[in-house]
C-alpha cells in the first residue's frame, strides 16, 4: 500500500502479536470481516500470519467510508495523551468498529482504558495522507455521507432508491442502487444515526425515542420532497431553517427565560427535534420537564404552544417526507401524493378550568398548570 516492507513487527504493538492477544473465536470473526479464510485448527501465530496482509491491504478502503466523527475518533486515537483526550459516546461506534476489524486494542493502566493501534496500522493510517487514490474516495464517501445525513434530517426513514433519486438528480455521475446500497451499508459501519435494514434507512431516533415506524412506512410509496444541493448541505447540519421567523420567535421565547445557557440551548433543540419528528404534546412536555423547563402561568403555556404550532408547520417534518405544512397546502401537486399533515400536537382554544390541561399532559387544566 505504502511501499514499506509489512513483515512482522518485532514491538509487542505489532498486528501479529496483538491478534494472538485474543481467543480463536475472535481471530475467526475478525477474518471473517475481512474475507481471509483461516483454520481454526491452526495455531494462532499461523492464523495472525495469514491474516496481517490482506488486513492491511483492506484498511484503506474501510477507513475512506469514514464520517466526520469517527475521523475524528481515528485523530483522538492517534494524537492520544493520557488525562488530555477525552472519549464520549459518539466514539464509541467508530472504535468497536476500528475493534472488531482487528486494528484496535485498548490496554489497562491503573483502571483506565487507552485504545491504541498495532504499529503497522498506525504507521499505514499516517501514510494515508499522501495516498491520492484513498484522498479521491473518502472525498466522495464523504459526500455519501453528507446525503445520508441531511436526507436522515429531511424523512427519518427513506428507500435507498429515494437516496438514489436525489444524488442523480443532483450528479452528471449517477449511480444505481446497488452501488449506492454498497455504500450507505460502509458507512453504516461508522455512523450512529442511521441503521441500514435491507433497501431502507432509518434514524436511530426511533428506537431512542420509541416512536413507531409504522405511520412512516405505511407511506414510503408517496412522493418526498426533493431537496436542492443547498438544502442538502444545509440539512446535514440542522434540523429545521434556523433563519425562519418561526423558529426565530421560539428561540427569543425560550432565551427569555430564567435558565442557565446550556438548559436554554437542550430546550430548543427538543422542541425543534419534536416538531420535525412528530412528538406528542405530552411526550414534549415531559421532556421539557426532564429538562429543567417548566412554564409558569397560562399566558405562557399558551404562548408556547402557539410558538411551537407555527414553527411546526413551517418545518419540513418526517411525517410529511420533508414537505412542510405551508407546501403541502398551496401545492395540488402534492395533495394529490395524499401525504396528510401530522395533527398538531396541541390544539389550544380557550382553556376552561375542566378542560384538558394545553401543555398536553392529560390532565385537567385546574389540576395542571391552572393550579
Amino acid at each position: 500500500m505504502n511501499g514499506k516492507d509489512t513483515t512482522a513487527s518485532t514491538s509487542n504493538n505489532g498486528l501479529v502479536t496483538l491478534l494472538q492477544s485474543n481467543t480463536k473465536d475472535v481471530m475467526m470473526n475478525i477474518a471473517d470481516k475481512h474475507t481471509i479464510k483461516v483454520y481454526k485448527s491452526h495455531t494462532k501465530s499461523k492464523m495472525a500470519e495469514s491474516m496481517k496482509e490482506k488486513m492491511l491491504e483492506n484498511l484503506p478502503h474501510l477507513l475512506s467510508s469514514m464520517d466526520n466523527n469517527s475521523q475524528g475518533t481515528l485523530e483522538k486515537v492517534l494524537s492520544f495523551k493520557e488525562n488530555e483526550t477525552i472519549f464520549d459516546v459518539l466514539d464509541a461506534k467508530p472504535l468497536a468498529t476500528l475493534a472488531e476489524y482487528g486494528y484496535l486494542y485498548v490496554e489497562e493502566e491503573d483502571g483506565e482504558f487507552h485504545p491504541f493501534l498495532a504499529d503497522e496500522v498506525k504507521e499505514a493510517v499516517e501514510n494515508l495522507a499522501h495516498n491520492e487514490g484513498y484522498t479521491v474516495k473518502s472525498a466522495k464517501y464523504q459526500e455519501f455521507s453528507m446525503y445520508v445525513t441531511a436526507l436522515i434530517h429531511l424523512y427519518g426513514m427513506y428507500t435507498v432508491e429515494q437516496f438514489v433519486k436525489v444524488w442523480n438528480e443532483h450528479h452528471t455521475d449517477t449511480i444505481t442502487e446497488e452501488n449506492a446500497h454498497a455504500a450507505i451499508a460502509q458507512l453504516a459501519d461508522w455512523d450512529i444515526q442511521f441503521v441500514l435494514n435491507d433497501h431502507l434507512i432509518t434514524s436511530v431516533l426511533f428506537d431512542a425515542e420509541g416512536i413507531e415506524q409504522e405511520s412512516l412506512e405505511r407511506i414510503l410509496h408517496v412522493a418526498y420532497y426533493m431537496p436542492t444541493k443547498e438544502d442538502v448541505q444545509y440539512y446535514e447540519d440542522h434540523w429545521v431553517d434556523a433563519d425562519s421567523l418561526q423558529y426565530l420567535n421560539m428561540k427569543n421565547y425560550i432565551m427569555n427565560k430564567e435558565l442557565d445557557e446550556d438548559k436554554k440551548n437542550i430546550a430548543l433543540y427538543t422542541m425543534v427535534e419534536g416538531a420535525v419528528i412528530g412528538k406528542s404534546g405530552e411526550k414534549l412536555y415531559q421532556d421539557l420537564t426532564k429538562r429543567g423547563f417548566s412554564f409558569d402561568s397560562k399566558e405562557e403555556v399558551m404562548e408556547f404552544v402557539e410558538l411551537f404550532k407555527e414553527m411546526r408547520e413551517h418545518s419540513r417534518t418526517w411525517h410529511n417526507h420533508g414537505f412542510t405544512v405551508q407546501e403541502l397546502a398551496s401545492s395540488n401537486k402534492v395533495q394529490s401524493s395524499n401525504i396528510k399533515p401530522v395533527k398538531q400536537p396541541v390544539t389550544v382554544h380557550k382553556v376552561g378550568r375542566n378542560d384538558l390541561c394545553p401543555c398536553g399532559s392529560g390532565k385537567k387544566y385546574k389540576k395542571c398548570h391552572g393550579r
